[in-house]
C-alpha cells in the first residue's frame, strides 16, 4: 500500500518503557480424535500489535491528539514511523487500533504520559536467503566483515 501520512518529526519516536511486539495468531489449530493435531496458517501477513508510551509536553500533546484526530482518522489512517524490531530502527507502516484509543496521563505539571496501541501488517524481517546466511555464519563477524567492506570501498578507496 502506498502510505503518504509520516509521524510528525515534532513528537519524540515511542519510548521502550510499555514496548512490546506482540505478532497475533496466524495460525488455525484443529485437534483430532487420533494423532496430532492440524495446523495451517491463515494467510501470508499476521498483524502485530505494538503497545507503546510516549512521554510529552502539553504542546506535543495538543499536536499528538491533533495527528490522532485529524490525520490517522482515530485509528482509520496508516501512517510511516520509525520503530523498534529485529533489524533495528526502521520504518514501518502502522495506524493506531481503533478499538483502544490513545491515553494522556498528566504527570509533573505539564507533562503526560500517552500510551496507545500500534497495528503493523507486516513488519521489516530478514528474507530467507539472509536467514540461511545468518545461520550458516557467525553473525557477529558477519557484521565486522560488512563494516570492514564499507570502509575500504567508500573510505579507504574512493
Amino acid at each position: 500500500m502506498a502510505v503518504t501520512l509520516t509521524w510528525p518529526t515534532s513528537l519524540p519516536a515511542p519510548s521502550i518503557a510499555r514496548y512490546q511486539l506482540k505478532e497475533q495468531p496466524n495460525v488455525d489449530r484443529t485437534e483430532v480424535e487420533m494423532g496430532a493435531a492440524r495446523q495451517r496458517r491463515r494467510g501470508r501477513q499476521a498483524p502485530t500489535e505494538i503497545p507503546a508510551q510516549c512521554e510529552l509536553t502539553k504542546w506535543q500533546l495538543m499536536i499528538f491528539e491533533g495527528f490522532w484526530k485529524h490525520r490517522a482518522g482515530e485509528g482509520t489512517v496508516w501512517f510511516n514511523i520509525e520503530l523498534l524490531g529485529g533489524l533495528g530502527l526502521v520504518n514501518h507502516e502502522a495506524r493506531f487500533k481503533s478499538t483502544e484509543p490513545p491515553v494522556a496521563t498528566p504527570h509533573n505539571g505539564e507533562n503526560f504520559t500517552v500510551t496507545f496501541l500500534l497495528e503493523v501488517i507486516e513488519r521489516p524481517i530478514i528474507g530467507d536467503s539472509e536467514l540461511t546466511l545468518m545461520m550458516d555464519d557467525d553473525p557477529e563477524a558477519l557484521a565486522a566483515a560488512i563494516a570492514s567492506i564499507h570502509t575500504a570501498i567508500h573510505v579507504t578507496y574512493p
